[in-house]
């Protein structure tokens, strides 16, 4: 039993010795071993040369359809191995160098473009770059993806979504003329401002959005003109919903926010012997949302101008599309 015991520790010793050389070897080997560090790679938002003078976007953001060019600057440090290459992809696919621009936020100067862009110089230990993408105003939603690489293929990518709004293009006045007076009035075309008549037979009347309500002949004179209005040509008109807090006409700039406006908008209260939408009667300040064909536009009454004597009575609009 003695001798059991002894040969079994006998060979334990020697086991011990085999794995504390091998442990040994390892730390040796793992002495040489450099760490492997990914380069780091981010959005800035502030061009150190100062010829930018706005702020680059580091999260999702909007940009107007008129905008040209939509720019972002990013900044890399190298890891481990020096900065290889950056790829530019928009939604996915490398976009055409002509749309495509590149500029060394450090130094100040333009970079030939290519896709991928060889990082050279000072730049293969850090770099920070502004990129530019060509707009083409389309209003979809787009993703911009950059993706930094170094010279063991270690990459970071950075992910920045953007979606074009169109600006409003007209603020404008028009006045409404009374559809009971002369022959040839009674409607508006919100596109321009401009008087149209409100029958098939004259030539104007295809133009116009709204046309006024005209009167009441069972009223007198001075009471008849009912100052409503209603659509014509397929248009459809809502008012402002009265859950909308904090509107101001002037600070309306984007298509979009009149197009939500009308969407969220409610219909006219009344019904005329045509059995076509009319408002109440119009008083200044009153709201409404006016969609033709898909084009929206915002009114707002800025005067009423009642006249006993006559039907020269008209409604003042701002316009906005």
């Amino acid at each position: 039993m003695k001798k059991l015991k002894s040969l079994f520790f006998a060979s334990l010793a020697i086991s011990s010795v085999f794995i504390y050389s091998s442990c040994s070897t390892d730390e040796t080997i793992g002495d040489d071993i450099v760490d492997v560090v990914n380069p780091s790679f981010n959005f800035v938002s502030l061009d150190p040369s100062g010829l930018f003078t706005g702020d680059y976007p580091t999260t999702d953001f909007e940009v107007s359809a008129d905008i040209p060019n939509i720019y972002v600057a990013v900044e890399a440090i190298a890891g481990s191995s020096d900065l290889k290459t950056l790829t530019i992809q928009l939604d996915g696919t490398s976009p055409d160098l002509t749309d495509l621009s590149i500029r060394d936020l450090i130094t100040g100067n333009t970079i030939v473009s290519n896709n991928p862009l060889l990082i050279t110089g000072d730049n293969i230990n850090s770099f920070t770059l502004e990129i530019g993408i060509i707009n083409d105003g389309s209003l979809d939603s787009k993703s911009l993806t950059l993706i930094v690489e170094d010279t063991e293929g270690l990459q970071e990518t950075l992910n920045i979504s953007f979606n074009s709004f169109e600006e409003i293009e007209n603020s404008i006045e028009g006045v409404l003329l009374n559809r009971a007076g002369p022959v040839g009035q009674g409607g508006l075309d919100l596109d321009n401002g401009e008087s149209t008549g409100t029958v098939s037979t004259n030539p104007t009347a295809e133009f116009g959005e709204i046309k006024d309500e005209g009167i009441d002949i069972s009223l007198p004179n001075d009471e008849n003109w009912k100052s409503q209005i209603s659509a014509m040509n397929d248009a459809e008109i809502r008012t402002l919903s009265t859950s909308v807090e904090g509107y101001d006409f002037e600070a309306v700039t984007r298509i979009d926010e009149i197009v939500t406006y009308f969407d969220n908008g409610d219909a006219l209260p009344n019904t005329n012997s045509d059995g076509e939408a009319v408002s109440n009667s119009v008083a200044i300040g009153d709201v409404f949302l006016v969609n033709r064909a898909g084009k929206v536009y915002l009114i707002e009454v800025t005067d009423v101008i009642a006249t006993g004597s006559d039907n020269n009575d008209a409604i003042e609009f701002k316009i906005k599309h």
